[in-house]
């Protein structure tokens, strides 16, 4: 959606807006090759499969 508040709206509220804002966007998401090695050293490795096989993840380090 593209009118106020909604995810491609870049004013105010919006999904895109880049001024200033006292609730901004934030993500804990890692770099792909950090979640990769994160996610091998618990030997969760069938996830690392999936998120590859899934194409989420073009790589594998």
């Amino acid at each position: 959606y593209t009118g106020p508040g909604g995810g491609l709206y870049t004013g105010p509220g919006g999904g895109l807006y880049t001024g200033p804002c006292s609730n901004p966007y934030v993500s804990n998401w890692p770099p792909p090759h950090i979640l990769i090695q994160e996610l091998r050293k618990r030997n969760m490795n069938n996830i690392v499969d999936y998120l590859i096989n899934m194409g989420f993840i073009d790589y594998a380090y």
